[in-house]
């Protein structure tokens, strides 16, 4: 009889052109497109601050503008002159959202469930998008995008953990392509929406809506992950997740009593304070969280550093936001690819180091010629794309299933904490112009250099416990 253990190793739930392989398959589509929904939820920032139109001096705008200001944030609640800096939280007040979803959400998920916690999320996120069509302050819009942020950070984190932990090992690199595919096609689709509804509440709504309706979706089909179920001793609900992905023969083969006896043995940790000094008392966990916390604050901190100014670029803003966001997807491509070739830590290595390159030369080298500090800045941008992508198929390889979702909601947390700075990088360049670019270079590098004390987790078995962590 096989073992559960030995059918989470092997990954015998195979992927085929039969009509059992549609419960992977449907999992698959659903959690990735997910993330297609809720990444105008983060982009949005960059057309939100309309910086292209000074209301402070109502004398020199131009009809575009005239024509935007009854619809512009900025000009309703009057985020001009003293109060401009005002209009940076609406970014970055998301991210501190980001920082109390990532602590409180995830721990949810690993106790109560991924699929409902996606569920749930989902659904809140929309109705906070859709409220800004009834706020009446500035401090109400901010409560609102601070909602958002919080909820954001559970869903995207537990829709990956959700997907990754059931689908077979074959396809989790595809998994990293389509998840960044479906990612990109969020992102670019803020510029379209942007481009045709001026009105900033209308915006929010259209952008709010369909995260209501995707939410109603995976309530009634997306199951739930099938690590959570063997962890949590569920055999029925496990069988009947069995059954739908494989054949009867494979089904009489799995030995579900030895596997939830050793389940029913292994110390349960689903509680926050047990999981939180467990970080202390568990070493080597404690130091993987702090390797990856600095890896996803790298992440953080420059992709959105890179991806909220693109907008600022000489040239249409519109046009610059979509070229910007489609360089992505060569980026998420390369990926899957990669992650097999030469593994998951030479990839996280290697995307670092290659935009850290691609800033350092940008920063000291080549800056009379516009064209080629845009391919290096395109080159970084393509790098950390990829970079962003594959940490989390490393990171979900590298914890285990007990702590999993609670230390990559961790990691998140330390990366929004510091990457909501982000946002006011750019404004360093008036203490020396280079430094934007020396910054996300140097902690690029680092990233990229302290990945060579984690372990290489390719073609190696999820670990359930800490004890199995490599």
């Amino acid at each position: 009889m096989r073992s559960v253990k030995s059918y989470l190793k092997k990954d015998t739930v195979k992927v085929n052109s039969g009509k059992k392989s549609f419960q992977i398959w449907k999992i698959f589509v659903l959690t990735s497109f997910a993330w297609a929904i809720t990444a105008p939820l983060v982009m949005i920032g960059a057309f939100i601050d309309d910086s292209s139109c000074d209301y402070s001096i109502p004398e020199n705008l131009s009809e575009s503008c005239i024509e935007q200001r009854s619809g512009s944030l900025i000009y309703e609640y009057s985020l001009i002159s003293d109060k401009s800096y005002l209009k940076h939280w609406f970014t970055s007040i998301f991210m501190w959202g980001n920082i109390i979803g990532g602590a409180v959400i995830s721990l949810f998920s690993d106790r109560y469930g991924r699929r409902i916690v996606v569920v749930v999320c989902l659904l809140i996120q929309g109705i906070a998008c859709c409220l800004n069509l009834l706020v009446e302050s500035y401090i109400s819009v901010l409560i609102l995008r601070f909602i958002q942020g919080i909820f954001f950070t559970g869903s995207g984190v537990a829709v990956w953990i959700l997907g990754y932990e059931s689908i077979p090992s074959t396809l989790r690199p595809y998994a990293t392509f389509t998840f960044g595919t479906t990612w990109v096609i969020g992102y670019c689709v803020v510029a379209p929406l942007s481009y045709y509804i001026k009105d900033w509440r209308w915006l929010m709504f259209n952008i709010g809506f369909p995260c209501i309706v995707y939410g109603f979706i995976l309530f009634l089909f997306l199951p739930e992950s099938l690590h959570f179920l063997v962890t949590q001793n569920r055999q029925k609900a496990f069988l009947k997740w069995v059954y739908h992905a494989s054949d009867e023969k494979f089904i009489s083969k799995i030995d579900s009593n030895n596997l939830f006896n050793i389940k029913k043995n292994t110390k349960k940790e689903n509680n926050f304070l047990e999981k939180f000094l467990n970080l202390f008392f568990e070493r080597k966990l404690f130091f993987r969280i702090l390797i990856f916390s600095f890896i996803w604050t790298t992440d953080v901190l420059v992709y959105f550093g890179t991806s909220l100014f693109s907008v600022k670029l000489i040239g249409n803003q519109y046009f610059n936001y979509i070229a910007i966001g489609l360089i992505e997807i060569p980026a998420v491509a390369a990926g899957p690819f990669l992650l097999e070739k030469i593994g998951r830590k030479l990839t996280i290595v290697a995307t670092h180091l290659t935009t850290s390159l691609a800033f350092t030369v940008a920063a000291f080298f080549f800056k009379d010629s516009p064209e080629v500090q845009l391919c290096l800045w395109l080159l970084a941008k393509f790098a950390i794309a990829a970079a962003f992508m594959c940490i989390f198929a490393y990171a979900s390889e590298s914890f285990p299933t007990q702590e999993r979702n609670f230390s990559i909601g961790i990691c998140s947390v330390v990366g929004k904490l510091f990457g909501s700075s982000a946002p006011f990088i750019q404004t360093t360049a008036q203490l020396w112009e280079p430094l934007p670019l020396v910054i996300f270079g140097t902690f690029s590098a680092i990233a990229g250099l302290i990945t060579f004390l984690l372990p290489e987790t390719n073609h190696k078995q999820l670990p359930d416990t800490v004890d199995n962590m490599s």
